[in-house]
Order: structure tokens, then sequence, then C-alpha cells
């Protein structure tokens, strides 16, 4: 794991509430990593799939280090980022580090009433089209980035 600090956590559904071994498509991230090259350039980003997009399979140790080393990361970040279009239990337990450790949270998210959601985040936008608004100089300069 890195101990390069980032100014975005890129955090987001990954199985969700599947009871297979199975995620959800993973093409936001692309998205969202465009977005903020668009409106917040030079900012460096740390996308926790980048390097384990074949973590559906790790076995129990090696989820845990992974898992347990990107809180670490998360904490070395300045804004995270969530995407949520269902509940995600990784995403939560993320949002909870960032917020125990005052790091601003920007939800991307239909799910606009979820008390997590509602309660930890600095913005609540309901589309990747309005996060992309949302990212002004103004906005940017709130989160510190």
């Amino acid at each position: 794991m890195t101990n390069q600090s980032f100014d975005f956590f890129l955090a987001g559904v990954i199985q969700g509430s599947h009871a297979e071994q199975a995620v959800h498509s993973q093409d936001y991230r692309e998205e969202i990593k465009a977005i903020l090259a668009r409106h917040a350039p030079g900012r460096t980003v740390f996308c926790p799939v980048e390097q384990h997009r074949t973590s559906i399979r790790y076995t129990d140790d090696e989820a845990r280090a992974v898992f347990f080393g990107h809180l670490e990361v998360l904490r070395r970040c300045r804004v995270m980022v969530a995407y949520l279009p269902v509940a995600s239990m990784g995403t939560a337990i993320e949002m909870e580090v960032a917020r125990q450790a005052d790091i601003p949270i920007v939800s991307i998210t239909p799910l606009a009433i979820n008390w997590v959601v509602r309660l930890f985040s600095l913005a609540v936008l309901p589309d990747l089209p309005s996060f992309a608004d949302w990212l002004t100089p103004e906005n940017l300069n709130r989160l510190g980035v």
C-alpha cells in the first residue's frame, strides 16, 4: 500500500447487496476521474479498485489487508467522493473513517434521504452531471483542494 497522500479518494459501490460473487459495474470510476481531471486539474486521485480488479476472489486475509490498507490511504486524503447508486457497506465504513478524520465527503447518489448520506456529506448530488456542475472553483476551495 502506498504512503502517498492524495487530494481525492474515490469510494463507491463494488459488491453492494449481491449475495453471489459479483460486482456492480465500475465504469463510474473512469467517469469520475475524467470529471475531476476537467474540473480539478492537477489534483491527485486514489481509486481503490485500480490495483485490485479481481478482489472479489481474494481470501479473507488478502481482503482484510487491502480493505484496512485502503482505510489508511483514505486518512491521508483531503476529500472523499462517494458514488452510491445503491447502498454500500464498505463505502459506509469509509464514510465513517473520513468523518472521524474530518475529511469532507461529497456524495453522488439518489439516496439523499439516507441518514448516513445526509449526516456525513458536505454535499449530496443526484448524479454525475450534477457533480461536474458542482465542482466550481468556490466549491473546490470549500473542500480545501
